[in-house]
């Protein structure tokens, strides 16, 4: 296996800095509402608990408050 594909596992043991995490939700943020603007985006987890940082990028909810489930 290339060195390219191998995974450095000290990597996954480091916590992520706020600050990058809302750079993700932000680039998350910005691809969906090109597709529809109607739709909001929230991002989860630590991160909405107001943590400095977080063990992984949270999950990113998507809701469209004009839509009813089913």
């Amino acid at each position: 296996m290339s060195s390219c594909y191998r995974v450095n596992w000290q990597d996954f043991a480091k916590r992520i800095p706020r600050e990058e995490v809302q750079r993700h939700s932000d680039i998350v943020r910005e691809a969906v509402l090109k597709i529809d603007p109607a739709v909001q985006v929230y991002t989860m987890g630590s991160y909405r608990r107001g943590a400095e940082t977080c063990g992984d990028v949270p999950s990113i909810t998507l809701a469209r408050p004009d839509l009813r489930s089913i």
